[in-house]
């Protein structure tokens, strides 16, 4: 089994969650990544409800129902826009849907 790492930020005080997923689930947050779309504007963010790592890289997570964005935590200027697939893959993982 592949590891992933998904931490939940300190304003929601609940700690790291550590989880063993199988190769499917991890191929969920890599394909991702992969997929999404750099976007060129600069955005002011609200902070990032997860966090979550893929072997070194490491990357916040905004997701709701209908939208969802990745940065990578080395590069804060760039946020990217994940695909609608990648979106309901996510919120379906996280939240039971």
């Amino acid at each position: 089994m592949s590891k992933l790492d998904i931490a939940i930020t300190p304003k929601e005080n609940h700690g790291t969650i550590n989880l063993e997923l199988d190769k499917e689930e991890v191929v969920i947050f890599e394909r991702a990544v992969k997929d999404s779309i750099k976007d060129s504007v600069i955005v002011n963010m609200a902070n990032p409800e997860f966090q979550f790592s893929i072997a070194i890289e490491s990357y916040f997570l905004w997701i709701s129902d209908g939208a969802g964005a990745v940065m990578n935590t080395k590069d804060t200027h760039t946020i990217c826009t994940l695909s609608s697939s990648s979106i309901k893959e996510i919120y379906g993982f996280i939240y039971g849907n």
